[in-house]
């Protein structure tokens, strides 16, 4: 067999076996698109995180919040303490 043919075999062979592996559908809910309008204090999020209980907490600069998927629940600093930029996470 030349040469050739037996590239071109290869690369028919290696196409045929991706197109068994095209995208499957996904089982996750589409992303949603959460800002103030929803309850978010400030749009501004350096920071997510998800725990263990499946709450999402977002880092902001008005204050720390956990969201369970439907509300907010807003943490702020007291006003009487250091400012939060002293400590370290």
């Amino acid at each position: 067999m030349r040469p050739e043919l037996k590239w071109l075999l290869l690369l028919l062979g290696l196409n045929l076996w991706g197109l068994s592996t095209w995208a499957q559908l996904s089982s996750l809910p589409p992303p949603e698109l959460i800002t103030d309008r929803q309850g978010l204090p400030q749009g501004f999020v350096p920071g997510i995180v998800q725990d263990p209980q499946g709450f999402i907490w977002m880092a902001t600069r008005d204050g720390l919040c956990r969201y369970d998927g439907n509300r907010f629940k807003v943490f702020r600093p007291k006003l009487d303490t250091r400012p939060s930029s002293w400590f370290l996470i």
